[in-house]
């Protein structure tokens, strides 16, 4: 009996329909994982800062200040990103003379120390993580 059921036949059936079975798994996963994705907007480089334009109409030149590494090789742009978005208001790298500041921190608590230490109250946060902040004196 057990000779029957393991034909050839019957093995080349089995595994046809298996990996059909499989194949149209895969084909089911990736037809919803593109349906889901269809209404995700693509985000551009920069969007981080695109809030804080509003806030920056009469601005000609701010402060960025940074605490990330701005040196070629570990640079992620965002300084760039920054001067793109906001154009045409001119962004001045670590300068603190300014009344209106980007603070673009690793952590929100040293974007908080720094606006402590400057006398400076934030105008904006952006929810990726910089804040618009102005100097009080």
């Amino acid at each position: 009996m057990l000779k029957k059921i393991l034909t050839a036949e019957n093995c080349a059936l089995t595994a046809s329909v298996i990996l059909c079975a499989v194949t149209s798994f895969f084909l089911f996963a990736n037809y919803m994982v593109k349906s889901r994705m269809r209404g995700i907007p693509v985000i551009e480089p920069g969007t981080q800062f695109v809030q804080f334009k509003p806030y920056l109409t009469d601005v000609r030149e701010l402060g960025y200040l940074t605490n990330k590494d701005m040196s070629e090789e570990k640079n992620d742009g965002f300084f760039l990103q920054a001067q793109y978005m906001l154009a045409p208001t001119v962004l001045r790298l670590n300068d603190t003379d300014h009344k209106m500041l980007i603070l673009d921190y690793s952590k929100p608590v040293y974007a908080w120390f720094t606006m402590k230490s400057m006398r400076a109250a934030p105008k904006y946060s952006s929810e990726y993580g910089p804040v618009l902040a102005e100097q009080t004196e």
